[in-house]
């Protein structure tokens, strides 16, 4: 019976470089790419060469697809924010073809907002108790401007 074939040392740097990149483009994947570079590690450890180079190839895909992931998802995030900016130049063009369309509801010219508000809490033995003596708060009314 044939032994598997022996994984050169430099794979298990290989797998961790892998892992390495994963986090740098997109770090979700390299969680798996850590987790299966120490089961290498450990593998190789424990002198089981198949598991370390089956490990080190899970690495490495991992790592792969992390690149992938992470270069389109940054392309994307360029097309989105080219297309923002591209927007926001044409706003003020855009903005002008409703300009002449009804408004939608009549809203007030101006908020009225009260100028002051005053509250004082009275309570036993001062005035503004209610009938069986419990406090009761006393609101004066605001005048608005």
């Amino acid at each position: 019976m044939a032994e598997p074939a022996r994984v050169p040392a430099a794979g298990s740097r290989a797998g961790t470089a892998w892992a390495i990149v994963a986090m740098v483009f997109f770090w979700p994947l390299a969680i798996g790419a850590v987790l299966a570079s120490v089961r290498a590690s450990r593998a190789r450890g424990a002198g089981d060469d198949a598991v370390a180079a089956e490990q080190v190839r899970h690495v490495r895909a991992l790592g792969i697809a992390a690149v992938v992931t992470g270069v389109v998802v940054r392309l994307v995030g360029v097309a989105v924010l080219v297309g923002a900016v591209s927007l926001a130049d044409r706003a003020p063009v855009l903005l002008a073809a409703f300009a002449d369309a009804a408004p939608v509801r009549d809203a007030p010219a101006r908020p009225v907002l009260p100028t002051s508000v005053s509250l004082r809490l009275a309570g036993p033995g001062l005035a503004g108790e209610d009938d069986v003596g419990r406090p009761a708060l006393v609101v004066t009314p605001a005048t608005y401007g």
